[in-house]
């Protein structure tokens, strides 16, 4: 690790419905969903004491909490997209583009050039980036969760689906049944958008990335092979402190 470079880093994504941190240092790499609260916070650093946060949030305000935290600590956080700008060229309005969607996509390019990353958390978002550093955009759809929880609001006599169920087929019970229809379904339109945006012929045959809290059934049953990197938001956020430390 440089000399220049803190000692103990936090980052912080925080999405629609959790606090996603990591603490890495010397010896030390800890990571976990917390509550979005102030004390959810102070409970998961334990007693250390960051001397730099990284973070972004797809919530306006999401990060307030942790800013009060932090600033008791003696720490600054950084913000993705404000402090910290994007340094991809965007094919995309940036008021419009989710600053969790670029740097993931930043980790991506950084990593493998060319690359189609799939998020698959609260929504599911496909995305585009070239290795000179190009972000083409791409899909937003439904989480599996989005799925789930859609199919309960809209036919409530139904059994609920449940996660990760993927029966044998075909299926002879409805509780089964409504599981392997939502589960198989999220499978086959991840399968599907990824072969859509793959015949864009926007890029010739960019490595596939996969992160977000749902990846795991991706990776078991998709027919695609995913490069699995389930800290990529992080390592994104250490790429745009990098790229901005470099342009400094």
């Amino acid at each position: 690790m440089p000399a220049s470079e803190p000692a103990l880093i936090l980052s912080m994504d925080r999405g629609n419905t959790a606090l996603d941190c990591l603490l890495t240092g010397p010896g030390l790499q800890r990571r976990q969903r917390i509550s979005v609260s102030s004390p959810g916070l102070q409970e998961f650093l334990a007693g250390q004491r960051p001397q730099l946060a990284l973070g972004l949030s797809v919530v306006a305000g999401g990060l307030d909490l942790a800013v009060g935290l932090l600033q008791d600590l003696g720490c600054s956080l950084q913000h993705a997209g404000t402090d910290l700008p994007c340094p991809l060229d965007l094919d995309y309005p940036l008021e419009q583009l989710g600053v969790d969607r670029w740097v993931a996509a930043l980790a991506a390019q950084r990593r493998f050039g060319d690359a189609l990353v799939v998020d698959c958390g609260s929504a599911l978002t496909l995305d585009l980036v070239s290795a000179a550093g190009r972000f083409h955009g791409g899909m937003i759809a439904a989480g599996a969760d989005a799925l789930r929880l859609g199919l309960a609001a809209v036919a409530p006599a139904l059994p609920d689906p449940q996660a990760g169920n993927l029966p044998a087929l075909p299926v002879d019970n409805s509780c089964d049944s409504v599981s392997a229809g939502v589960n198989y379904g999220f499978l086959c339109l991840v399968d599907g958008l990824v072969d859509r945006l793959l015949a864009s012929s926007v890029l010739e045959s960019p490595t596939l990335v996969l992160t977000g809290g749902d990846a795991d059934i991706v990776i078991a049953h998709s027919r695609h092979r995913f490069a699995h990197l389930p800290e990529l938001i992080h390592e994104g956020l250490r790429c745009l402190l990098n790229s901005n430390r470099s342009r400094s």
